[in-house]
C-alpha cells in the first residue's frame, strides 16, 4: 500500500478536516481522499504498532476508511482533526 505523504494544506486548499468532512457528507469523493491523504499512514501505522502485521494493518487501514465512509453523514468532527475519530475507529475493530 502507497500512502501520500503530501502536507495538509494540499490541492484542496488549506481545508480543515472539519470542512473536508462536510464536503464528503455531500459526497465529495475528492475531500475524502484529502482525508485519507492526510491520515492515512498514521492510521497505518497505529494499526501496525497495534497489530505487528503489515498485511492485517493494511486490511484494518481499509477497513478504518470504508467505515469511516459509510458513517460520514452520521458523524460530525468536534474538532479539526479527523485522526482521533479515525484511531478510534481502528482501536474498535482490534
Amino acid at each position: 500500500m502507497e500512502l501520500n505523504d503530501a502536507d495538509p494544506a494540499g490541492t484542496v486548499g488549506e481545508m480543515s478536516d472539519r470542512e473536508l468532512w462536510a464536503r464528503a457528507v455531500d459526497g465529495g469523493r475528492e475531500a475524502f481522499g484529502r482525508i485519507f491523504d492526510r491520515h492515512g499512514k498514521a492510521v497505518y501505522n497505529h494499526a501496525f504498532r497495534r497489530t505487528a502485521d503489515w498485511s492485517e494493518a493494511e486490511d484494518l487501514t481499509s477497513t478504518v476508511f470504508f467505515h469511516a465512509w459509510r458513517r460520514r453523514a452520521e458523524i460530525v468532527l468536534d474538532r479539526e482533526s479527523a485522526l482521533p475519530w479515525l484511531l478510534g475507529i481502528a482501536d474498535g475493530l482490534l
